[in-house]
């Protein structure tokens, strides 16, 4: 899903200009560059985040001096290069990528998104309820599905088939589907064109509400533990007046109208701040 690049970009310049409106000082960025990865987003399409992010940013940021762009780079490894050398400000990148780096970030301007109820979902191996295998090794070489971006779910998964002693996702299956979201992943078992998807709790959720034969066909195989899977990181050297501005806003319990607006458009709860805690 492009979601959660949008609504993230989509708030930090409504953040940044809190309650002064038009009459806000231009931002001492220019451009502000915010970077994602094709590994860490969740949605395979480059043009629709980037062009989506420009179409909506140019409404609400109109009468405003301040241009806050994003750019979908190939892989973690550009993006993080562009952000030790200072190029890109502010990154969505997966929680395990965020932990190697997360030294050479700022301390505090960090945050997680929350969908749905609760701030850290489960992953979910679903299958077909007609399918009998009941044991994740009677899956051995047949098919998975799961969508980019979602690279804590793949670890999970990994980890589940090495304490069972079989070998890692990338060899256990005889092929690996990468969807462009985890809808896809559960419609593609749904009608049989692979034996597994692995996908975030919420999206099951809402898959569920807009068809409900979805949740008599399929039915979890395998449940993982609460986790966060998206982190939002800001450079060290961000200037400590800047977050200061924004960053109340974005913790808001019960954000400013404008904020709760987009917030609920992309489906966004609400933020959070990346604890130590919440990553452990």
């Amino acid at each position: 899903m492009i979601r959660l690049y949008i609504s993230i970009a989509f708030l930090l310049p409504c953040a940044l200009l809190g309650n002064q409106g038009a009459h806000a000082e231009p931002s001492s960025f220019d451009p502000f560059l915010v970077g994602g990865s094709l590994e860490s987003m969740h949605s395979g399409s480059v043009s629709d985040a980037e062009i989506s992010f420009q179409l909506l940013f140019n409404e609400i940021l109109a009468d405003l001096d301040i241009r806050f762009i994003i750019k979908i780079y190939n892989d973690d490894d550009t993006l993080l290069g562009y952000f030790d050398k200072g190029e890109v400000k502010a990154f969505f990148i997966s929680a395990l990528r965020f932990l190697d780096i997360e030294k050479t970030t700022h301390p505090t301007a960090r945050y997680v998104v929350q969908y749905g109820p609760n701030l850290k979902q489960r992953y979910l191996l679903l299958k077909r309820n007609s399918d009998k295998s009941l044991n994740l090794k009677d899956f051995n070489n047949r098919k998975l599905s799961y969508s980019t971006g979602h690279q804590v779910g793949k670890r999970f998964l990994d980890v589940m088939l090495m304490e069972q002693g079989l070998q890692g996702s990338e060899d256990f299956f005889s092929h690996i589907e990468k969807t462009k979201d985890a809808n896809s992943a559960i419609v593609d078992l749904f009608f049989h064109n692979t034996d597994l998807a692995l996908v975030p709790e919420q999206s099951f959720n809402v898959a569920k509400e807009l068809n409900p034969q979805i949740g008599t066909k399929l039915s979890v195989l395998i449940s993982s533990q609460p986790m966060i899977f998206q982190v939002v990181g800001f450079s060290r050297s961000f200037p400590e007046d800047k977050i200061a501005r924004f960053d109340p806003f974005l913790l808001a319990s019960n954000p400013n109208k404008r904020l709760k607006q987009v917030m609920r458009t992309f489906g966004v709860n609400r933020l959070h701040r990346a604890e130590k805690e919440t990553l452990k």
